[in-house]
């Protein structure tokens, strides 16, 4: 009877060990960091691994199988990778020994520099600047902005002949790092 209740009720039985299989068989990064990727696919090979080690209390793994297991989890989480992370894939293919300590600060290295790339492009391009004209908020407006983008840095003298009956706040720091200039409307 008690074997009947155990093989009943346990979570060890074929319709799960199925549905993990699923799961691994289904796993992609997707939108998901490097990181959650890694911890996601770690919590299904754990519970596989748990479910081996029920069904098979006596079996043990040789250090070549374990080996060999782990390679093969490597390649399977480098294959599921989102296609920007192809040329950390590629060269992390061409080593001799793979390690998840060393495959996963590898790809957490290229998601940063991922991220910081998208931020660098989007600042104004070389040779471009804008030139923002807002509505002062000293006044209690909404700030309107127009944005003009011209192909050189505006001088002083340029600024001036352009906005004569306006007070100018120019933030000339502001010009030489980043080539905008805002100009506020009293």
């Amino acid at each position: 009877m008690w074997r009947h209740l155990t093989a009943l009720y346990s979570t060890v039985n074929p319709a799960r060990q199925f549905e993990i299989q699923m799961s691994i068989a289904r796993l992609e990064q997707g939108d998901k960091s490097v990181t959650e990727y890694f911890n996601l696919a770690q919590e299904l090979w754990t519970e596989q691994d748990l479910i081996r080690a029920v069904l098979r209390p006596h079996a043990a793994m040789t250090e070549d199988a374990i080996i060999e297991r782990q390679r093969t989890r490597i390649l399977e989480f480098l294959m599921r990778l989102r296609p920007e992370f192809e040329g950390v894939r590629s060269a992390l293919l061409h080593k001799e020994e793979l390690k998840f300590d060393g495959v996963l600060a590898t790809l957490v290295c290229e998601e940063t520099r991922i991220r910081t790339q998208v931020v660098i492009d989007q600042r104004p391009g070389e040779g471009e600047t804008l030139l923002a004209v807002a509505n002062s908020a000293i006044r209690g407006t909404r700030s309107n902005s127009l944005v003009l983008a011209v192909d050189h840095p505006p001088t002083i003298g340029d600024l001036f002949a352009m906005f004569r009956e306006h007070l100018l706040l120019i933030n000339l720091a502001k010009v030489e790092r980043l080539g905008a200039v805002l100009v506020p409307r009293l």
